[in-house]
């Protein structure tokens, strides 16, 4: 298997690290690749090699649009395979996510495996279908009582990967200026 060079743009949460930073080392690959706690806004992005100045100016436009958002960690929530964190509101992180498909339309989220994603905080995966009721129910019983967790969220971040397997943070842009009413 050949490695692709990708890249995301994604709301690091910098606030849930030291809730779910020991879960996702031990449960979600990425964590281990250089992506901290996130919440993915586009993935997959342009190829790294695409993201000179100008496509980064453009980026860096299209996310002044948006504005900061006050958001929550409300709940662990489960995807197939999947436990997550429940960022609250949803409407401004779908209002964002929009933002960039309307300025990037031919980019598919999750290359099209999610066209219509929900956003998420990934605490981490199971792979057994047998042991996914125990993870769960451990997350929950560890996670649950320390929720909610409120964070502001200013800046995307892209993150790029640069050797096999291997992201690291290219870049961050500020969400809009607080009088901007899009997001």
């Amino acid at each position: 298997m050949s490695f692709v060079a990708e890249s995301a743009i994604v709301l690091d949460v910098p606030e849930a690290e030291p809730l779910v930073g020991g879960w996702r080392a031990r449960h979600d690959p990425i964590a281990s690749r250089g992506i901290p706690a996130h919440i993915t806004l586009l993935y997959p992005f342009l190829r790294p090699d695409e993201l000179q100045p100008a496509a980064l100016d453009t980026l860096r436009a299209v996310l002044s649009e948006a504005r900061p958002l006050d958001l929550v960690l409300s709940e662990v929530a489960t995807f197939p395979g999947v436990v997550w964190l429940k960022p609250e509101p949803a409407a401004p992180l779908l209002q964002l996510i929009g933002l960039l498909r309307h300025h990037y339309p031919d980019l598919l989220p999750y290359g099209g495996k999610h066209p219509e994603p929900t956003p998420h905080l990934t605490v981490g995966q199971a792979n057994d279908p047998d042991e996914f009721d125990d993870f769960h129910d451990r997350v929950r019983a560890r996670l649950g009582p320390r929720l909610p967790v409120p964070f502001r969220a200013t800046h995307a971040a892209i993150y790029i990967s640069h050797e096999e397997h291997q992201w690291h943070r290219l870049d961050e842009f500020a969400l809009g200026a607080p009088s901007s009413s899009l997001v």
